[in-house]
């Protein structure tokens, strides 16, 4: 909850990756919310009424992926909808004539997307999705230690640059209406 909450804080995008690799863990422990709290949670380091906070939280997580029918596959609605605010401001960012970095970065992005695209089994998905399927690949790659490819690594970074400035954007404009 606590690490969760400051990456939302930091990056909508870190916030994405952050909770697929939480579903993961979920699922990783049969999503058994009690082998969690044993198991994995201690070593997060929390003491206190933090840690029952953060144990808590995991079970809130648990719950809310069965309600949802995501146990095997699929993200929560919440990190949906952050995901969908993010792709409303890409298509804005797109049609904006101003947005000249913006656009650049995307058309640099562009070729990597239609390739993966053309090799993923859902064909329809949106780009944003397929973004960030690409940057947790790579995240998954980098963690089991294996190596990646110079045009992967090409296709991370420029993905990577696409959203960091999509991020920045609508950090502007998230603050903008608070003031």
């Amino acid at each position: 909850m606590f690490l969760a909450k400051k990456i939302k804080e930091e990056s909508e995008v870190g916030y994405i990756l952050y909770m697929w690799q939480l579903e993961d863990i979920v699922r990783a422990f049969g999503c058994d919310a009690e082998k969690i709290i044993e198991l994995y949670i201690p070593k997060l380091g929390y003491e206190g009424d933090t840690m029952k906070q953060e144990q808590q939280w995991w079970r809130d997580i648990v719950e809310m992926m069965r309600s949802e029918g995501i146990l095997q596959s699929g993200h929560l609605q919440m990190v949906k909808g952050t995901l969908s605010l993010l792709s409303d401001k890409h298509a804005e960012l797109l049609s904006d004539t101003k947005e000249t970095l913006y656009n650049a970065l995307y058309y640099k992005a562009l070729p990597f997307i239609v390739e993966l695209r053309s090799k993923g089994a859902n064909r329809e998905k949106p780009e944003l999705e397929i973004c960030f399927e690409a940057l947790y690949g790579v995240t998954l790659l980098k963690m089991k230690q294996q190596e990646i490819s110079k045009q992967t690594q090409e296709a991370h970074d420029s993905i990577a640059n696409l959203l960091t400035y999509l991020n920045k954007k609508y950090k502007e404009e998230k603050l903008n209406a608070q003031n």
